[in-house]
């Protein structure tokens, strides 16, 4: 749909003589609230769809005096990479919100430091060539700013750049939000630390981003100068693509990192004790190539920070563990519940005990209504509640939410767990559902995906503090425990909660499809325009299957492909794809999935055209391999060359909810998406044939060592929300 301009006296437009020209504004900010965003988006769909009339000049994105489909998809793009057009939030921001009612928080977004000061006139010699200058620091637009350049005295080789706090603090919870640098030779950093220079022992607790590889950080401590400890963890990002907050929460027997506001490691071994100053700095190596790699001299180079929070004790320790219970009075449940969906509203529930806990109802701190479930006594971290119940069946699938909350004086965090267990084949198996660290004194919502196979037995769910084999005081706080919805794939919700599912059969991730783009599938309105199913061929090895339409449906409000076995007994298995009837060529293709997790199997979402349509093998892939689902392999073919293939961390477990997946196919270079953030650039030998859109899922044969050899287990589904093409 293409629109003329309207003029009205709100529209933002001026008559002028050679025609109607824009004030000075940001692009794309029909709601004229100072930035790009959602409600720029809403006015610019309104405005398409006739629900609002005019609409200013400044919806026009490309200028070409008339506002359309693509003035709308380029609004979404830069709403969707955080290019808000505000000042100084040009960088895109990832990361979780900072914490303002922590003991500490420093926030460089309004251009000024309370707690922090910049070093200024020292070095630290070797691994560090710099001296450290306050020049090199800057408070302006919206962030601290630590800045690498040469040193123009001669003195030194470089300056680098470092805050740090004037106190020290202690046990607690640190995070900062910041966007690193991307160079050989160089670190950008976030830590604590204390030393001999202030009379203390050598104590510190590190993140470090290598410029190097900033796809992963480096997290390491000293206790007393003993180190040694470094971990390097795949972050599923670049982080010096924008903002990400990083943390770690320290305590006397344990540290736990997080990115982005999950856990991703934890050190129990000769954890440091000295309070130590927050810093942060930025500097050049000299003498680590093998760590660093060489520094090839190039300046400025700058990392970027919004914003540090402390949350915990200045200077000294917590308490050691007291009597778990704490006395809360608490009314014991009498009678059964409403199955795992539960508001704890009533005077029964069918959640239980799990270890030595004592748990019931209270209505001093709720979430929603006037009781919550609160468990205390806990002396293990698994120590929770549980439920089992006729609606969790082998075989099926379900999406769950729930909210939890701890209220503590000494201990700012805790990790809340939603776990399933069963019994399969003679084995207890534990699977994680749901993690989120929580803040004290606030409600913390859960919400997961989980599969609960064919053949299991004594299934339960349970809620529980993140696990850990030897546990502290902080890990034993009493909990709450509110609104628990469990909603099986395709079906309303258990219990109490009576709202439809619309066949969305886990959580949606993943971005918003372009409704205007030139062309849209929408799979949740259970009809295909454009797809139709492959059915009663095979493409023989890797594929160990033979296509059938009975694998593929349009119900419950999404597409499903299935693999299956094959009862005809002529192929080992069925397997099911998805095609257009039509060929696309450059623009920007996307479809939101979510896939199957299981050795030996695939979920892709591709384009193709080959000799079968006499022409070149030409391919653009994205392929989930079963065998780990927190990564997706981006690959293509041009006239039937490939091994471009490249790996992609997503940070994320790909069979748990929908996430979007995309790619931009140029003629001399293919971007490929995540959630509508770009992931990865290929620039060689770009294929340039027109190519149908498709989706398969499959098992593979003889490609053991890619895949992982398959064991048989059927039916595996994944499932698609919608595929959209925008030519561009």
């Amino acid at each position: 749909m293409r629109k003329k301009l309207g003029l009205t006296a709100a529209a933002v437009l001026c008559a002028g003589i050679t025609g109607l020209c824009v004030h000075a504004a940001l692009m794309g900010d029909a709601d004229n609230d100072g930035k790009r965003g959602v409600g720029d988006i809403r006015k610019v769909q309104d405005f398409l769809l006739g629900k609002n009339k005019t609409i200013s000049a400044i919806a026009d994105m490309n200028a070409d005096q008339v506002i359309d489909g693509f003035d709308l998809a380029i609004l979404k793009r830069k709403v969707r990479l955080g290019d808000t057009g505000e000042s100084g939030s040009s960088i895109p921001d990832y990361g979780t919100e900072p914490n303002v009612n922590a003991t500490m928080f420093e926030d460089f977004r309004d251009n000024e430091a309370e707690y922090f000061f910049a070093s200024d006139g020292w070095t630290n010699g070797n691994p560090f060539d710099c001296v450290w200058t306050e020049d090199n620091t800057s408070l302006s637009d919206g962030a601290l700013h630590l800045t690498i350049d040469k040193d123009y005295s001669g003195k030194y080789n470089y300056t680098g750049a470092e805050y740090r706090t004037s106190d020290h603090y202690h046990y607690g919870y640190y995070e900062t939000s910041m966007k690193a640098i991307k160079n050989n030779g160089v670190v950008s950093s976030f830590f604590t630390y204390t030393g001999p220079s202030e009379d203390n022992p050598w104590d510190e607790i590190d993140i470090e981003i290598l410029g190097k590889d900033t796809t992963k950080v480096q997290l390491n401590y000293y206790t007393n100068g003993v180190g040694n400890h470094e971990y390097m963890y795949d972050l599923g990002f670049d982080a010096s693509e924008g903002y990400h907050t990083y943390g770690f929460d320290w305590q006397p027997d344990h540290i736990t990192w997080y990115v982005d506001g999950k856990s991703v490691y934890t050190a129990y071994s000769n954890i440091p004790s000295t309070p130590g100053r927050i810093m942060m700095n930025t500097w050049p190596g000299i003498g680590v190539n093998e760590w660093l790699a060489p520094f090839d001299g190039k300046t400025p180079l700058t990392a970027s920070y919004q914003w540090v929070t402390f949350d915990g004790e200045m200077g000294s320790s917590p308490d050691t563990p007291s009597q778990p219970d704490d006395g809360t009075d608490i009314t014991a449940p009498s009678g059964k519940g409403t199955g795992v969906s539960d508001d704890f509203e009533g005077t029964g529930t069918d959640w239980t005990g799990r270890g030595t806990v004592k748990y019931g109802f209270v209505s001093d701190f709720t979430h929603g209504g006037g009781q919550a479930l609160y468990v205390t006594n806990r002396t293990e971290s698994w120590h929770g509640v549980s439920v089992t119940s006729d609606e969790l069946t082998a075989g099926s699938s379900y999406s769950i939410n729930a909210f939890a909350a701890f209220n503590s004086d000494e201990y700012s965090t805790l990790g809340f767990n939603i776990g399933l267990q069963y019994d399969l084949n003679g084995t207890t198996n534990y699977e994680d559902v749901a993690s989120v660290k929580g803040n004290s004194g606030k409600w913390t919502e859960l919400t997961g995906d989980f599969s609960i196979p064919a053949g299991a037995t004594e299934i339960s769910l349970y809620v529980q503090s993140a696990y850990t084999e030897t546990a502290t005081a902080a890990d034993l706080l009493s909990f709450y425990l509110d609104d628990v919805v469990l909603k099986k794939n395709g079906g309303n919700d258990s219990g109490n909660d009576s709202g439809n599912d619309s066949g969305n059969t886990g959580n949606d991730s993943g971005s918003n499809p372009n409704t205007s783009a030139t062309m849209f599938e929408d799979f949740r309105d259970g009809n295909s325009k454009y797809f139709f199913a492959s059915d009663g061929w095979t493409n023989g090895n890797p594929f160990d299957c033979v296509w059938t339409e009975n694998n593929t449906s349009l119900s419950e409000g999404v597409l499903t492909l299935k693999i299956d076995k094959d009862y005809s007994g002529k192929y080992n298995y069925t397997g099911a794809e998805y095609r257009t009837s039509d060929h696309y060529h450059y623009g920007y293709y996307e479809t939101s999935m979510k896939a199957i997790k299981n050795n030996g199997v695939v979920s892709s979402f591709f384009t193709y055209t080959g000799p079968s349509e006499d022409n070149p093998w030409d391919e653009i892939d994205i392929e989930i391999l079963g065998k780990d689902t927190t990564k997706v392999q981006l690959n293509y073919y041009t006239n039937g060359v490939g091994n471009h293939e490249y790996m992609y961390d997503l940070g994320f477990d790909a069979s748990l909810a929908y996430h979007t997946y995309g790619f931009d196919w140029q003629p001399d270079h293919i971007t490929w998406y995540v959630d509508g953030k770009p992931v990865y650039t290929a620039y060689s030998n770009i294929p340039s044939t027109p190519g149908r859109i498709m989706m398969n899922t499959w098992p593979g044969t003889g490609v053991n060592e890619w895949l992982a050899p398959f064991d048989g287990r059927t039916p595996l589904t994944a499932y698609y929300e919608w595929v959209t093409y925008n030519k561009q």
